[in-house]
């Protein structure tokens, strides 16, 4: 028997169930184990411009050809300095305005493996 709201539960259900575990079951594909370390395309994009000089937010939005620093930079910009592929230019004042970002050696190891495809 079909019931519409029923079923729209389960398919909300079933949504919610792969989003929590996105990438929880191992993979081979090289992209895939990149993907799993750089979760975004815009991440990728973040570690290629600071590979040539740090740079603040702003100047990096701008080098992505946006106006402004959107959320999902400041999200990108947060992860990518958890999982330490970038660092602060001054680690002492995290707030300050002359605030910017550098990419640090395991950043730069990275990088690497994706321009050799060894990902």
């Amino acid at each position: 028997m079909f019931i519409p709201e029923l079923d729209k539960k389960v398919d909300m259900a079933s949504d919610l169930i792969k989003a929590m575990f996105k990438g929880a079951r191992p993979e081979s594909r090289p992209e895939s184990r990149l993907e799993s370390r750089l979760e975004s395309d815009l991440a990728r994009k973040v570690i290629i411009i600071l590979r040539g000089k740090p740079l603040g937010k702003l100047d990096l939005a701008k080098s992505l050809g946006h106006k402004t620093v959107s959320g999902e930079l400041n999200k990108q910009i947060r992860q990518l300095l958890t999982d330490g592929f970038i660092e602060y230019s001054i680690p002492e004042k995290p707030n300050s305005r002359l605030q910017k970002y550098r990419i640090t050696e395991k950043g730069r190891n990275l990088l690497t493996e994706i321009e050799t495809g060894e990902g």
